[in-house]
């Protein structure tokens, strides 16, 4: 038998014994090792992740190649939600160990999808990514194997650039690309030495603030994106010298910030700034009228820093004043205002929770006034939302139920009313820290209106203050410092062109923005609307997908069972015409009933309503309406439940006896109705309505006679 003849027969042999294996893609790396397993059915797929490996995996990310998500469904224990960009984010509230499994279910508008998935560990790092591509199945009987590769994160069209263009030895530089594959992971390095992992955004774009090493030579670099397939874009550029440092004799200078321009009375006031080292400044403060409210002196160390402060009188008149702060040759004048109280003052319960505890704020704001408030976790992911009118008193509540599985560290509430912010930080697990956090009062501005953001960070920390359109252009650029207490409150006039803007905060190892829109229009079309579900409890979030006319204001109210207007989300439609939107939070007193989400925009709106049940239950039912008719007495019984699933429904007398039972079908939103002719034999009193999943969950009703 030749060489060739050998080859084909050995070829046959380990096609063969793949083919009549599980159709498992393993995917290599050591300890990072995942394996799915495919089943399919028409429209709908099944897969299942097993954890070969020795991490602990949090997430898994899916998407598909020219398919349609039309519902998705997971384990209990997981939760799952799609972008507007048809990625399935599936997560775990316990991780999955090694040796344990998962499954998901999928249907989509055709059979047999390219499956694209990622898995992630606790820490967000992409463990692995792998493709599984349907293949015909051999014996009908027998699974075939899925491929997995690698995933790209260049395409031709991948683009990066540097800011600032000229950067030097030692300098902070912030790295931004556009129109890379979305969720890829990818690396940055400068020559070959690798300076950050990180990965893409939903659209494929990335912002990232790294350092140049001091001991980097001053000569021609390169800056390297690489993928994992080790696909790669490249940017050549000079390095310049680094800066030269301005020794401490040469600061002779005088320089003076104060650290907000509206004080209270019993507040403290911070000046600070530079002068000649060692030498003396004189500090007068005058009234409105020009009078002398205050003068006084005080040394400038030997680096050339100085700082003053004074706790503002309760007895101080209220109004406008100034501080002259003069070094014997030069004059700096600040203005500044004393008001009477502040409107919104927020006390935490306490300053370190535990797992499973409420986290509990008590707060006075002005009476008739709309209050935001905001609770970010200590992944900047906004937890809470609220927007109400405060009424009846100006003391209320917030709360928020955190769990066993909530993330430890510091939580974030962001509080703005009229033109005041309150910003509160608490811990969970832990004593609460200065992180770098920001919130602005807005998402929707008209041209030429202020902003309002709300910072937070390190005392007296330095932060560089961006604002890029969606095409990463720089549009504004300035240098902000944080109060001794880490706060600031920002005011910047929005003078720009129709659009949608990103506000980026950074110092040189952390991040965070803003998306806001300046001058958008409402939508001439129709608003589609979806929810991921139609049951919630109290407590729990909303995700909306919308679509509609791109670059478009909208608008979403929450309406109670009553009409209450519970609150109002300020949103937008981007250049795909998707709707961005945070998730909607139902309140945790909210009262059971049929709820309303509507979107506006214009003269258009859509409504969806849903079901806000006391209970942690996937079923609802309710029995009313009971009418008569020539033919007999009738009462509607009606609810929501799993989608397209079978349903036991039992009417029990006022003596516990089953009296009817029937099987219903709910439609694909969930929900299902039925009229049920009441005997004409029935007694008065007190009827039962049982709804039974088949699967031990039941919910009951009833209703008099």
């Amino acid at each position: 038998m030749n060489r060739s003849l050998r080859y084909f027969f050995l070829s046959v042999f380990l096609m063969s014994a793949l083919i009549l294996s599980f159709n498992f893609d393993p995917v290599f790396a050591e300890d990072k090792e995942i394996s799915s397993k495919i089943f399919s059915f028409e429209n709908t797929t099944i897969i299942q992740f097993t954890n070969q490996g020795t991490e602990d995996l949090k997430s898994f990310r899916i998407w598909f190649t020219d398919f349609l998500v039309k519902s998705f469904k997971s384990e209990t224990g997981w939760s799952a939600q799609k972008t507007p960009e048809q990625v399935l984010i599936f997560t775990a509230i316990e991780p999955l160990k090694s040796g344990e499994k998962v499954k998901f279910g999928i249907k989509t508008d055709k059979p047999k999808p390219d499956i694209n998935w990622k898995g992630i560990d606790q820490e967000g790092n992409l463990i692995i990514s792998g493709k599984a591509l349907p293949e015909p199945q051999i014996p009908t009987n027998v699974e075939e194997p899925i491929s997995t590769t690698l995933s790209s994160g260049i395409l031709p069209e991948s683009n990066f650039r540097i800011i600032p263009e000229k950067p030097s030895v030692g300098s902070t530089i912030r790295v931004t690309g556009d129109s890379f594959v979305p969720n890829s992971n990818l690396e940055l390095f400068l020559n070959e030495n690798k300076l950050k992992s990180f990965q893409t955004d939903e659209n494929g774009h990335f912002m990232l603030t790294t350092k140049i090493s001091q001991n980097q030579n001053p000569e021609r670099i390169n800056f390297i994106v690489k993928d994992q397939q080790g696909k790669d874009k490249t940017i050549n550029l000079q390095l310049n010298e680094a800066k030269e440092k301005i020794s401490i004799s040469e600061i002779s200078h005088l320089t003076a910030s104060l650290i907000s321009d509206q004080f209270y009375r019993d507040e403290k006031l911070e000046i600070s700034g530079t002068a000649k080292p060692n030498s003396t400044i004189v500090l007068s403060i005058k009234n409105s009228l020009g009078e002398f409210f205050l003068t006084d002196t005080t040394n400038v160390d030997s680096k050339g820093n100085w700082h003053y402060s004074l706790i503002i009188p309760l007895d101080t008149p209220l109004g406008e004043y100034t501080i002259e702060i003069n070094d014997g040759i030069n004059t700096i004048i600040k203005n500044w205002s004393v008001d009477f109280a502040k409107k919104i003052q927020i006390f935490p319960s306490k300053q370190k929770f535990t797992f499973g505890e409420v986290l509990k704020f008590n707060a006075t704001a002005n009476l008739n006034e709309n209050i935001k408030i905001s609770l970010e976790d200590p992944q900047g992911r906004t937890i809470l939302s609220d927007n109400f009118k405060v009424l009846d008193s100006d003391h209320f509540e917030i709360k928020y139920q955190t769990q066993s599985t909530s993330i430890a560290g510091t939580y974030t509430l962001f509080a703005f009313q009229s033109n005041e912010v309150e910003i509160v930080t608490v811990g969970l697990g832990e004593f609460p820290k200065n992180e770098l956090s920001s919130k602005m009062d807005k998402v929707n501005y008209k041209i030429g209106e202020s902003a309002l953001i709300a910072l937070i960070g390190q005392p007296s920390e330095t932060l560089e203050f961006l604002i890029e359109d969606q095409n990463s252009f720089e549009k504004f650029k300035e240098t902000i410092t944080l109060g001794s207490d880490g706060k600031k409150n920002y005011h910047l006039n929005l003078e720009l062109l129709p659009g949608i803007y990103n506000a980026v905060i950074s110092t040189s190892d952390h991040q965070t923005t803003e998306v806001f829109t300046v001058g958008l229009q409402p939508s001439f079309l129709e608003i589609d609307l979806e929810i991921a579900k139609k049951v919630y409890s109290p407590g729990q979030s909303i995700l909306v997908l919308g679509k509609s006319v791109p670059n478009s204001a909208v608008d979403l109210f929450l309406i109670d069972p009553e009409g209450n207007l519970i609150k109002k989300n300020e949103s937008f439609t981007n250049s795909q015409g998707d709707l961005f939107l945070e998730n909607i939070w139902i309140p945790f007193d909210a009262p059971f009933g049929r709820w309303i989400l509507r979107a506006e925009s214009g003269s258009y709106s859509t409504t969806i309503e849903f079901q806000v049940t006391l209970e942690q239950e996937e079923i609802w039912v309710s029995a009313a309406d009971i009418y008569s008719t020539q033919t007999g007495k009738f009462v509607t019984i009606d609810g929501v439940g799993a989608i397209e699933h079978s349903f036991k429904i039992t009417v029990s007398d006022p003596e516990g006896q089953n009296i009817w039972e029937s099987q219903i079908i709910t439609t694909k939103d969930g929900e299902f109705s039925l009229l049920w002719e009441i005997p004409k034999d029935a007694v008065s009193g007190t009827y039962s309505v049982t709804v039974d999943d088949l699967n031990g969950n039941t919910a009951s009703t009833s209703f008099a006679l």
